[in-house]
């Protein structure tokens, strides 16, 4: 999997004075066959699976943020 967190600053840019308000955490499957394909890695590889527009199945999505929670209430 790869990951990539955004610190995202409310009105960045519009709202002189934003401050953090919350942060994004984007998970996505990377594979070298996915790599390969699109001929890319990193940074470059995210742009070009967010680019593509292509969504996972909603059902692998929803098991993966119960494991997720599960972990994350494990942790604290």
């Amino acid at each position: 999997m790869g990951c990539v967190t955004c610190d995202l600053t409310e009105g960045r840019g519009e709202v002189p004075g934003g401050v953090p308000v919350h942060v994004h955490f984007v998970v996505q499957p990377v594979t070298r066959v996915l790599m390969d394909e699109i001929g890319a890695h990193g940074p470059q590889l995210q742009v070009a699976m967010f680019a593509s527009r292509e969504e996972p199945p909603a059902d692998e999505v929803e098991r993966f943020a119960d494991r997720a929670r599960a972990a994350f209430a494990a942790a604290a």
